[in-house]
């Protein structure tokens, strides 16, 4: 005598598997961006190292000392499962590290939260480079002024 008659359910594993894909397709150009700051604070190759984020695409400029630190640059946004590519354009040369590195750090903390903008750091003069929505500009530019630089250029476009 059959007193109840069980219902088939998926497996737990494959709800929760199917969530975290969900989570991480909604991951966006700014949580991309604010990895990669968290990173450049963590790890020295990206000491010459400046970034932007735009579709998911990280693009990479400026520079590494060895070709091992900018491999090591690059394994570790390929580590950043929910990016689209990488456009790896670090040249290879020296790298110093010094109060540029202290201010570089800075300015990327302000950045983290502008995917497509990029700072350019070189003997305490600062350059921001990259993409803008014009909404955003005042605010990005009072953050950066509250650092108190000594020479900061906007070259920033601003759509």
């Amino acid at each position: 005598m059959q007193l109840f008659k069980a219902k088939v359910k998926p497996p737990l594993l494959i709800i929760i598997a199917f969530i975290t894909i969900l989570a991480g397709s909604c991951t966006t150009d700014k949580d991309i961006k604010a990895q990669l700051t968290g990173m450049a604070k963590s790890d020295v190759n990206f000491a010459g190292v400046a970034y932007s984020v735009e579709g998911k695409t990280v693009t990479l400029t400026g520079k590494c000392p060895s070709q091992k630190a900018k491999d090591a640059v690059e394994q570790a946004v390929k580590n950043i499962k929910v990016i689209n590519g990488i456009n790896n354009q670090i040249q290879i040369s020296p790298v110093t590290l010094d109060m540029g590195f202290a201010l570089k750090l800075a300015v990327d903390s302000v950045l983290a939260t502008y995917p497509t903008v990029y700072a350019d750091v070189a003997q305490n003069n600062v350059v921001l480079k990259g993409n803008i929505k014009k909404a955003e500009l005042v605010p990005l530019l009072t953050s950066v002024k509250k650092l108190n630089l000594p020479n900061v250029k906007n070259q920033l476009i601003t759509n």
